[in-house]
C-alpha cells in the first residue's frame, strides 16, 4: 500500500459494502419519500432549492437595475465564487468535528438573516452591502452542503444511497427551473424584488424548522487515527491536512483526476456557449432558451434513470458513463451546423451530467469513513472550483485565437480521456492490485 493510504484507509468494510451494491435490493423512486426522516430531510430542502432559484435570477436583476454594466454581474459571480476558494477546506473541518444537523440549522438560519437583508437594499448607493451579503450567503453554503453530504448516510442505508442522491439531483434541478420562472413572473408585480428576496429567506426558515424535526445521530464518528484528527491550527495546518486526506484516499485522487481534466475543458464550454450560439450558430436569445431547456429535460431523465431502472448500477459505473457520455457530445457541438442540432446533444449532456454528479457523491458517501466525509467534500470541491476558474480564465484567449469550435472539439477529446483514466483508476482490478502491494 502507498504511505498515502495509512493516512486514510479506505476500510475493508467499506469496500465491502460497496462491492455488495449491485445485489442489494435498492428502494426506488418515491420509495424514500416513504421513510419519514428523508421525506423531512427533503421537503426542507426542496422549499430551500425553490428560494434559491428565485434568488438566483433576482439578484443578477437587481445587480443589473443598480449598476447597469455586465461587469458588475461578472464580479458578483467573481466573489460568490470566493468563499469556496478561502473557507474550503476549513468547512471541511468542522463538517467532520461538529454535529453535521446543527450545522446545517446554523447555516439556513444565518442565510435566512441574510438574504433577508436584501429585502432593504433597493438603492445603487447600497450595491457594497449587497455583494457584501451576497458573499456572506455564499460562504454560508460552503459549510451547508459537505454537511448535508456527509449527513445524508444517517437518513438512509447504503444501498439506498445512489437513489437518494439522484433523487436530490433532480429536485435541485426542478427546484431551480422552476424558482427561476417564479421569479421571473414576480419580479414583473410591484415590489416583485422585495418579494423574491423575503420569500428566499422563508424557505430558509423552513428547512432550518424541518431539520430540527430529524432525530438522527448526526455527529461524526470517533476519529480511527488521533494523527488525523489531532488539534490544529493555521491556514497551513488545515491545507495539508485535507490535502493528505485527498491523497491518502485511492478514489478521491481518482475523482480529482477525472473531474481535473474535464473541468479545463468544461470550464471553457461554459464561458464560451452563448457566445458561440450567438455568433457562430447565429441563434437568438429564445433559442439559447430552448437549448437550456433541452439540457434541463435531460439532467431530469438520468435523475429518472438513476433513482429507477439504474438504480443497480455501481456509483462508479455511473460515473464514467456519464463521463465517457459527455465527451462525444462535446465534440459534436463543435460541428453542429445549426442551432437545432445542439437540442439532442444537450440533453444527452444532460443525462450524463445528472449521473457524473450522483456518481461521484454516491462514491465519496461510501468510500471515505463517515469522520472524514466533510473533508473529502469540501477539499474535493476547493480544488475543482480552483480548476475551474483557471479554465474559465483562459477561455476567452482560447476562444480568439482557435474559435469557439475548436475548443468544444478539444473538450471533448479532454472528457474522453478522463473516462478512460476514471474506468483504470478507479476499476476494482486496479484497487485490487493497489491492496497487494
Amino acid at each position: 500500500m502507498t504511505s498515502g493510504d495509512q493516512v486514510l484507509p479506505v476500510s475493508e468494510a467499506h469496500e465491502a459494502e460497496l462491492r455488495a451494491l449491485p445485489v442489494a435490493e435498492p428502494p426506488r423512486g418515491l420509495r424514500l419519500l416513504a421513510d419519514p426522516t428523508f421525506r423531512r430531510l427533503w421537503l426542507g430542502q426542496t422549499i430551500s432549492e425553490l428560494g434559491d432559484g428565485m434568488t438566483g435570477l433576482a439578484l443578477v436583476v437587481l445587480v443589473n437595475r443598480l449598476a447597469g454594466t455586465m461587469s458588475a454581474i461578472a464580479l458578483l459571480t467573481i466573489l460568490t465564487s470566493l468563499p469556496q476558494i478561502v473557507l474550503g477546506l476549513h468547512a471541511g473541518v468542522l463538517v467532520d468535528r461538529w454535529d453535521r444537523r446543527r450545522m446545517m440549522i446554523a447555516c439556513d438560519v444565518a442565510r435566512a438573516v441574510l438574504v433577508g437583508a436584501i429585502v432593504f437594499l433597493q438603492d445603487p448607493r447600497q450595491i457594497a452591502w449587497i455583494y457584501g451579503l451576497a458573499i456572506a450567503q455564499a460562504a454560508a453554503s460552503v459549510f451547508f452542503e459537505p454537511a448535508r453530504t456527509a449527513f445524508l448516510p444517517a437518513v438512509v442505508g447504503a444501498p439506498a444511497l445512489l437513489a437518494a442522491n439522484s433523487f436530490g439531483q433532480t429536485t435541485r434541478i426542478v427546484c431551480a427551473t422552476a424558482g427561476a420562472a417564479l421569479a421571473g413572473f414576480l419580479l414583473s408585480l410591484p415590489n416583485g424584488m422585495r418579494l423574491v428576496f423575503a420569500l428566499d429567506a422563508l424557505s430558509f426558515a423552513v428547512s432550518a424548522l424541518a431539520l430540527s424535526s430529524i432525530r438522527v445521530a448526526a455527529r461524526a464518528a470517533p476519529p480511527v487515527d488521533p494523527e488525523v484528527e489531532a488539534p490544529r491550527s493555521g491556514v497551513t495546518a488545515e491545507l495539508m491536512q485535507g490535502l493528505r486526506l485527498l491523497f491518502g484516499n485511492r478514489t478521491l485522487v481518482g475523482l480529482l483526476m477525472i473531474f481535473a481534466i474535464t473541468l479545463l475543458g468544461m470550464g471553457a464550454v461554459t464561458v464560451l456557449f452563448v457566445p458561440f450560439m450567438l455568433r457562430d450558430l447565429g441563434a437568438s436569445t429564445i433559442a439559447i432558451g430552448f437549448v437550456r431547456t433541452a439540457q434541463t429535460v435531460g439532467m431530469l431523465a438520468g435523475g429518472a434513470l438513476l433513482a429507477g431502472p439504474a438504480a443497480r448500477l455501481t456509483p462508479t459505473q455511473v460515473l464514467t458513463l456519464g463521463i465517457a457520455g459527455i465527451g462525444p457530445c462535446l465534440a459534436l457541438m463543435g460541428l453542429a451546423p445549426h442551432w437545432m442540432a445542439l437540442l439532442p446533444l444537450l440533453a444527452l449532456i444532460g443525462v450524463c451530467s445528472s449521473a457524473i454528479q450522483t456518481g461521484s457523491v454516491t462514491l465519496i458517501q461510501h468510500a471515505v469513513p463517515d469522520h472524514a466525509r466533510g473533508r473529502a467534500e469540501s477539499t474535493l470541491d476547493t480544488l475543482l472550483v480552483a480548476v475551474m476558474l483557471v479554465a474559465m480564465a483562459g477561455a476567452g484567449g482560447l476562444g480568439d485565437r482557435w474559435g469557439a469550435r475548436a475548443v468544444f472539439i478539444a473538450a471533448g477529446v479532454l472528457a474522453v480521456v478522463a473516462g478512460f483514466v476514471g474506468r483504470a483508476w478507479l476499476s476494482p482490478r486496479a484497487n485490487g492490485a493497489l491492496r497487494r502491494a
